[in-house]
């Protein structure tokens, strides 16, 4: 019986393993796919040149959150309950 367990935990710690290099396997066909077409390529491209814009934007998004978050901290602290 111990035996039989041993086994089994062997297939448990391989089967994530096994996943992981079949993901990588999806991800390699992705890239073959992007060097075969010349309009996928270009988009891809496209996107990488405005990935650094997209990333400022969402940046200042975050930081106008953050400070309407500490705003509403500051001027509704007192209230303790819904009235």
């Amino acid at each position: 019986m111990a035996n039989l367990s041993a086994n089994s935990l062997k297939v448990i710690r391989v089967g994530p393993q096994l996943a992981r290099i079949m993901r990588v396997m999806r991800v390699s066909r992705l890239f073959k796919l992007l060097s075969k077409f010349k309009g996928l390529q270009a988009l891809m491209q496209t996107i990488q040149f405005s990935l650094p814009s997209v990333i400022n934007a969402f940046a200042l998004l975050s930081l106008v959150y953050f400070i309407f978050s500490v705003l509403g901290v500051f001027f509704f602290k007192d209230i303790t309950s819904g009235d």
